[in-house]
């Protein structure tokens, strides 16, 4: 990179001494400001990817709280598909193929989690956020909609805010995402259907999917796959809630809403 750089400088620099002033010198600035941006791309390329903000307070990676409880049943269970796996594996390493990472290649979204104040089986509410698709930023309104769903006599949900796969927030999953590519924005909604029906399969007691903006839409590509009667309540909220999204009014408005549901 830095021969091309160069190389390119000399090219530059050769041209604009054929230019008389203040041409020259115009196109000799741009130069050195082009160099010295480039390079400060390069750099940024390179560096290796970190982590994004953590959880808030009281928040939780979902699969990290029962990746303990994961792993144990992996262990036990012994299915078709992991004798299938360990199969397919061993003849790639025969042929001497490299083993593909299945867990790059499929890649969930982030999970947000936020428990519910009730002991035992409780209501889930998933938020799928719209753009940058950042779980972190709809975390306060998913406090506020717990507590209002409380305030108004209801018992206290979990909610989940649902990321996207593009955008991980964590230093790892950046890693593979990068290493596998970015999906399409169908693949993309497909991932959160999948994200959504293991939730929603973990509350059989009653389960509330909301999707803001583009949210919506991967919300409603979900639902397309879904019978009548496996559907939960399901809000599409375009382009905003009320007044502000992230008004105080709005969560009262959306438990209300559920408690008419429920």
């Amino acid at each position: 990179m830095a021969l091309i750089q160069c190389i390119l400088a000399v090219g530059v620099m050769q041209v604009a001494s054929t230019f008389r002033s203040p041409f020259k010198e115009i196109i000799l600035f741009c130069m050195c400001v082009g160099v010295l941006w480039g390079g400060l791309l390069v750099e940024q390329a390179s560096k290796p990817a970190t982590d994004g903000p953590g959880p808030p307070e009281g928040w939780f990676w979902k699969e990290e709280k029962y990746k303990e409880k994961d792993q144990k049943d992996q262990k036990e269970a012994v299915t078709p598909n992991s004798k299938n796996k360990e199969k397919r594996k061993a003849a790639k390493e025969g042929a001497g193929e490299e083993e593909e990472d299945e867990e790059t290649i499929r890649l969930q979204p982030e999970v947000l989690m936020l428990g519910s104040a009730k002991t035992g089986k409780s209501l889930g509410v998933a938020l799928v956020p719209g753009n940058p698709g950042i779980p972190h930023y709809y975390c306060g309104f998913g406090e506020e909609l717990q507590k209002s769903f409380e305030a108004e006599g209801l018992d206290s949900p979990t909610i989940y805010c649902v990321g996207y796969v593009n955008f991980a927030t964590r230093a790892e999953r950046v890693t593979k995402r990068q290493k596998a590519g970015p999906v399409s924005v169908v693949e993309e909604s497909a991932r959160i259907a999948e994200v959504l029906e293991e939730l929603q399969a973990s509350h059989p007691d009653g389960f509330i999917i909301f999707g803001h903006s583009i949210g919506a839409w991967m919300v409603l590509q979900h639902l397309k796959s879904r019978t009548a009667d496996e559907v939960p309540l399901a809000v599409l909220a375009m382009p905003c809630f009320g007044k502000s999204f992230f008004g105080s009014s709005n969560w009262q408005d959306f438990s209300r809403l559920c408690q008419l549901w429920l």
